[in-house]
């Protein structure tokens, strides 16, 4: 129970007491609230133009531009690539097939998961969803045409061949470096990966830490790390994304599995610092190669009020990696943004150009590149609510109102519960006031009995720290201001101002990868693991009961992530194009604004266009750049990534690598919140995605990248 307790610290309780406080009412409102009708009629009509219509370049070159020909000398097809990989280590993770009938079983069960868990299609993203909108004319026309697009089987067989020949051209392979790595791959495909083994120590990992650091022949390996950001509200959770990887980076380099804690807490809390923990002395990797390594910020004082603005938490993050210890100064660094992190990295880039020239690249999942609609739907019922027009007053306004929560009975929260969803109301007053007297009832009772003891459960301190959370210094207006980094204006105004050659002033690469999520699948009951077995069925509700007059709840049966990611994800999946939405961020605005061949009034609004065109630095730039856009016509209409000439931002290469099934929070995390040992006997809901085989994957294409881009420079 002891190794779960330090894990629990944002489990259920945390999620019910902010419920009590308003605290969570707030935070999952403004970030990721219900769409009202206005703007439901507004997004969905935005135009989506026919493809002849979407760009001033040829649609072939722009294909070999992003992804390079298809011809013997040509790049790599990073995305087919990718899915290879992912399938191929999906293939790894079954157990030895004993006889025929197993290795058939085998054959179809991997069919069925690469077809589940990978979304491909050779289109770019964009071609996609034009073509959707173009001949989709309902919700139920939309499905169709989503599955036909990304689940066509003639689309699967290379990524099922596990011919690498099919992705990397054959003239590539007559470089000795590539062709070694390449080989390897080959070699191990079926090497059965042994449950517990620690990837850095197979051969595998070895020739990803061989790849990641090549510089050349001859030349001195280069040591990498990568450094892995979170995203939303991150500073109060204390696992870390991705973290079977990170433990094993940590156990490899001798380092405890997990970041201990110098203060613990449940929402408020210090972890051990970086000079500390990463202090012990590197292992030094294979014959060959430099060291690999992986980090990850922890706490508040690491990565800032997370959600707040990006520049805040960048300033954070900027300070953590200049305080690393020494023996990490010189080391190339590779950036992992997750959701908000994605754009947050982006910015702490802009502001500080001594980091950049350290920093290789930057990979993205489900990043909130382009901003997402939920945003601009809280911003509009903050402004709605408190009655100003001017965001300034709106927070001050906003302070206010949410300080007079902590005082407020169930009834007057759950009003302006209400009032924050707006007009579309999928959950009603007289629904929400009993759901929250319940909450409340369960926490008083477990607050008065001996049970939460049993557990270490301090309700009194994780109420006390609640309410220095609300009483923060700027909490609220920051809260807020991260709200409004994450609107799509926002974000499309930072896009165009800054991914550039005159912010990026070296060669980057910017890879991006997105989860679009099955809105039937993910509506109706759908499998998930519970102690180690697939099961059928999320509850979105937990089941409770009456004993001796106390109130008890099933947590065995019971996810919060199911209940939280469905209330927030309902209104995204009205107004998101063509239904392609990761239950919080429209999928096209995970990818780079550089590969987007949309135009703006794809995703903007008519008054968001004006609002952009009459922005005075908007408006400069554009002259500077692109004189040629002098009506907003143009502006509104053109592909976004032809608003600038290409040689604006030839120093960044922007590469589509993937998509997933599932959802925004799949691939990053087994649960966001979970219950205790004593709650849940052998742990609770995992999201049944193989995480473990995605990120090997990843690494491994991070690696031939390497390989490749250093081939090139060599030339």
């Amino acid at each position: 129970m002891e190794k779960r307790k330090n894990r629990m610290k944002k489990n259920i309780y945390s999620s019910m007491l902010f419920s009590t406080l308003g605290i969570g009412i707030i935070l999952f409102v403004f970030s990721f609230t219900f769409t009202d009708s206005t703007s439901a009629s507004t997004v969905t009509t935005l135009k989506h133009p026919k493809l002849k219509h979407t760009s001033s370049r040829d649609i072939a070159s722009i294909w070999d531009w992003v992804w390079g020909s298809s011809d013997d000398k040509g790049e790599p097809n990073w995305k087919l690539l990718y899915a290879q990989l992912f399938a191929l280590e999906m293939k790894k993770s079954m157990p030895q097939a004993r006889n025929n009938s197993e290795r058939l079983d085998q054959q179809k069960k991997l069919t069925d998961d690469v077809m589940k868990y990978i979304r491909y299609t050779p289109k770019t993203f964009y071609q996609a969803e034009i073509e959707i909108m173009s001949k989709a004319k309902n919700s139920y026309e939309y499905q169709l045409w989503r599955k036909k697009m990304w689940e066509d089987p003639k689309n699967f067989k290379d990524i099922l061949s596990g011919d690498l020949n099919r992705s990397i051209p054959k003239g590539l392979r007559k470089n000795p470096a590539i062709d070694r790595f390449v080989s390897t791959i080959e070699q191990n495909r079926d090497r059965k990966i042994v449950s517990g083994e620690n990837f850095f120590k197979t051969p595998e990992g070895g020739n990803i830490q061989w790849g990641l650091t090549y510089r050349g022949e001859g030349a001195n390996p280069q040591d990498v790390v990568l450094v892995l950001i979170p995203g939303y509200a991150a500073h109060t959770i204390k696992f870390a994304i991705l973290e079977e990887f990170v433990r094993m980076a940590n156990l490899y380099h001798g380092r405890p599995k997990d970041r201990p804690m110098d203060k613990d807490g449940y929402l408020l809390f210090k972890p051990q610092t970086s000079q500390i923990f990463y202090n012990p002395p590197l292992k030094e990797s294979i014959s060959g190669a430099g060291i690999v390594d992986v980090l990850h910020p922890a706490g508040e004082e690491e990565m800032g009020n997370t959600v707040g603005p990006n520049e805040l938490n960048g300033d954070h993050m900027y300070k953590w990696l200049s305080n690393l210890p020494k023996q990490y100064e010189n080391k190339k660094l590779i950036l992992f943004g997750y959701s908000k992190g994605g754009p947050a990295i982006l910015e702490m880039l802009e502001k500080y150009p001594d980091l950049r020239r350290r920093v290789a690249g930057v990979i993205t999942f489900a990043a909130v590149h382009q901003g997402t609609g939920i945003a601009r739907d809280a911003l509009e019922q903050i402004t709605k609510i408190s009655g100003k027009n001017n965001l300034d007053d709106a927070i001050v306004e906003m302070v206010e109102m949410i300080k007079k929560l902590k005082d407020q009975d169930s009834k007057e929260i759950a009003n302006l519960i209400q009032s924050l969803m707006g007009e579309n109301k999928f959950i009603s007053v007289a629904q929400l006031v009993p759901l929250i007297d319940v909450v409340k009832e369960f926490v008083d009772n477990f607050a008065n009995k001996e049970d939460a003891n049993k557990i270490g459960l301090d309700l009194e301190k994780l109420k006390k720290e609640g309410n220095e959370l609300l009483d923060t210094k700027d909490f609220v207006k920051e809260m807020i201001l991260g709200v409004r980094d994450l609107s799509p204006k926002h974000r499309t105004k930072w896009n165009l101002l800054n991914m550039n050659n005159s912010v990026f002033d070296k060669p980057i690469f910017y890879m991006n990868m997105s989860a679009l999520t099955d809105v039937e699948r993910f509506v109706n009951p759908h499998k998930f693991i519970y102690q180690g077995e697939r099961k059928d069925g999320v509850p979105m509700v937990p089941v409770l009961s009456r004993k001796n007059g106390k109130l008890a709840a099933d947590f065995t049966k019971y996810s919060i992530d199911s209940d939280f990611l469905y209330f927030s994800s309902l209104g995204g999946f009205m107004t998101a194009a063509a239904g392609l939405f990761d239950t919080q961020v429209e999928m096209s605005h995970t990818k780079s604004f550089l590969l987007d061949g949309r135009p703006l009034s794809a995703s903007l609004t008519k008054k968001e266009l004006q609002e952009l065109w009459n922005d005075r630095d908007v408006r400069n730039f554009l002259q500077k750049n692109s004189p040629e856009i002098d009506t907003i016509e143009k502006f509104s209409n053109n592909p976004r990534n032809t608003l600038v000439p290409k040689e604006i931002f030839s120093n960044i290469k922007s590469i589509d690598i993937s998509d997933f099934g599932g959802t925004h929070w799949d691939f990053t995390m087994k649960q966001a919140f979970s219950a205790t040992d004593t709650l849940a006997p052998n742990g609770g809901f995992e999201w049944e995605f193989p995480r473990d085989a995605a990120m090997r994957a990843l690494v491994q294409l991070l690696a031939l990248h390497n390989i490749y881009q250093t081939m090139l420079s060599n030339e």
